[in-house]
């Protein structure tokens, strides 16, 4: 039974009388289910509202509602495709949403979404850096002001090491997340943390470092900042300045500096 044929059971068919409002807010749930809206759901829709001299406003009344829906269905498991961002701008469209202020929050996650899936498809973000000059065939993906942190405790091996109930994988692997805050310590200095294709680079007045990517054992990303595990003693503390997305910045540096592979003694 199609779209068309279960919204004319919904109602009584006496010439002046309107469809049961709450059961027609139903039936348009249920052509946005999937996250696709097609020809023939238009189709069926536009008759409905012309049978039963539906204006734009008695849909307008459900559109937010049948959107939510719409956009659960096509990103309720957090992958992006243009394929689903198309046909969730149609729906959009069809429930003239637009304008509508409350959309807007759907689109940065869609934006979001479309950001990650380019990063881990290698796509990484190329960034200037004004005033630095970088080595040939170096690049720039990622930049922001931190505070160098000293007096920190490093872990003992121990505690460092991933719980024995971890899977192999994740043990061997990936990229490494805090849920808590950096530990506190003592600011040394400021100034911009930079990561590329090659290293990460602290350009501060004074205070300098380098860190080739074959010396960095792993970087582990707090809620507010990194700890970058290096070689040689070179392990840093860094706090972020601003608040940003901690999981692109983590996607960001790790595959730039493909880090996902462990490195020996990591």
């Amino acid at each position: 039974m199609g779209l068309w044929q279960r919204l004319m059971d919904l109602v009584v068919l006496e010439k002046d009388k309107k469809p049961d409002m709450r059961q027609f807010r139903a039936r348009l749930l249920e052509a946005m289910a999937d996250g696709i809206l097609t020809d023939q759901e238009v189709d069926d829709l536009e008759a409905i509202k012309e049978k039963y001299r539906l204006t734009d406003e008695d849909i307008a009344r459900f559109g937010f509602a049948a959107y939510q829906v719409a956009f659960r269905a096509a990103f309720e498991k957090g992958s992006y495709s243009k394929r689903k961002e198309k046909e969730l701008l149609r729906i959009e469209n069809y429930l003239e949403l637009s304008d509508d202020k409350r959309v807007r929050r759907y689109k940065q996650q869609i934006r979001r979404m479309q950001e990650l899936h380019e990063i881990r498809s290698g796509n990484l973000p190329e960034i200037e850096v004004p005033g630095y000059s970088f080595k040939k065939g170096e690049v720039a993906h990622w930049a922001a002001q931190v505070a160098l942190i000293e007096g920190i405790e490093e872990p003992t091996a121990a505690a460092d090491a991933p719980p024995a109930s971890a899977p192999a994988k994740a043990q061997a692997s990936g990229i490494r997340y805090k849920k808590e805050p950096l530990p506190n310590g003592k600011t040394a200095s400021q100034g911009k943390l930079i990561a590329t294709n090659q290293r990460l680079i602290y350009w501060a007045e004074g205070k300098t470092f380098l860190l080739g990517r074959e010396l960095i054992r792993r970087v582990e990303f707090y809620q507010d900042g990194l700890h970058i595990v290096a070689d040689a003693g070179k392990t840093k503390w860094c706090k972020l300045q601003t608040k940003g997305d901690i999981e692109l910045t983590a996607e960001i540096i790790t595959r730039g500096l493909n880090l996902l592979t462990p490195r020996d003694g990591a």
